[in-house]
């Protein structure tokens, strides 16, 4: 589904796994010589049980909206994803720009990175949400502006 960054506390489903992390797994990794930035991806099934599946000693594709919140720069909850936009330059401003502008007061678009192969437009970005009903919403208008993105289409 993607990342989700929900606040700077610990969910209280994962505070299980943050303790191993923090008590375990870290200081192992720090004995053999490593510092620095990382981030776990972790599974957590319906019954509560957290499974490590990927450790990845290096910035990540949600490290930038951790930052962000960090910084006041952007609000948690966040969920990031990738897309696809087709069209012009102009396009993308006026399909998806208000979503996106940081003086715009419908803005819930956070944008890292973005590129162009043609008319082809894809982009690393992170939305923000309250709550699931706005959360689905919010990924049904990026869709209905022309976003095309799997995990968008899951969460509509």
């Amino acid at each position: 589904m993607g990342g989700f960054v929900y606040s700077t506390e610990v969910p209280k489903e994962l505070e299980k796994a943050t303790d191993h992390l923090l008590n375990h797994i870290l200081p192992k990794v720090r004995e053999k010589g490593w510092y620095g930035i990382g981030g776990f991806d972790v599974l957590l099934d319906e019954d509560g049980n957290t499974y490590f599946i990927d450790c990845n000693f290096r910035m990540t594709g949600m490290s930038a909206y951790h930052f962000m919140n960090h910084n006041g720069a952007a609000q948690a909850p966040l969920f990031g994803f990738t897309g696809e936009f087709t069209g012009s330059g102009h396009d993308l401003t006026n399909r998806i720009g208000r979503f996106a502008d940081p003086k715009s007061p419908d803005r819930f678009l956070y944008m890292v990175a973005l590129s162009k192969n043609g008319n082809t437009w894809r982009f690393n970005a992170a939305v923000h949400f309250k709550t699931l009903e706005e959360q689905k919403l919010r990924a049904e208008l990026l869709l209905d502006a022309g976003v095309t993105s799997a995990i968008l289409t899951n969460l509509a």
